[in-house]
This record gives structure tokens, C-alpha cells and sequence, in this order.
């Protein structure tokens, strides 16, 4: 989905479990589904330069525990994650 101009995703992104990559990144994104969080097989997401605004709007990155790399360039992500989550990143 990268490179679209899209401005959401759907709810329903939440049930593909084998998902391992997720590059929406380049979009006009200002949230991610909460269901995002149960992407327990997710080894790699890119979001970077998007419209996040609100550390709220990426609540569910702590739910991303396994998550070993995240690209987040020019959106609020990477002031988002919470320290546990950020130290995991940097690995």
C-alpha cells in the first residue's frame, strides 16, 4: 500500500496473521486500525511520511512487542513508542 495518497486503512488489516511486512509508508495516513496490534507475525513495518499527529493515533505500537524493526521517518512513531519498545527497535 505504499505511495497511495491513502488516508486510512481498514479494520479488517487486523486479521491477516501471517502478515510479515506492512509498508504503507508515503500516504496520507493520520491513524493506524487499532487492529494493527494483533499482527503477532509482523517482523518489519514502514509508516514513515504519513499525517500522524497524536501519539494516540499509535497507541498500538506497544502491542507490537516482536516487531524488531520499525521505519517511522518524518512521522510521530518514533516519539510514540514507549522506551521498552524503542530500545527493542535499536537491536
Amino acid at each position: 500500500v505504499f505511495d497511495n495518497y491513502l488516508t486510512s486503512l481498514p479494520e479488517s488489516l487486523g486479521r491477516l496473521h501471517s502478515l510479515h511486512e506492512l509498508d504503507c509508508s508515503n500516504n496520507r495516513l493520520t491513524s493506524m486500525p487499532s487492529t494493527v496490534g494483533g499482527l503477532r507475525s509482523l517482523v518489519r513495518l514502514s509508516c514513515g511520511r504519513n499525517q500522524f499527529s497524536q501519539t494516540h493515533d499509535v497507541a498500538w505500537i506497544d502491542t507490537l512487542r516482536a516487531l524488531p524493526q520499525l521505519r517511522s521517518a518524518r512521522s510521530v512513531l518514533g516519539t510514540a513508542a514507549s522506551s521498552t519498545q524503542q530500545h527493542a527497535l535499536r537491536r
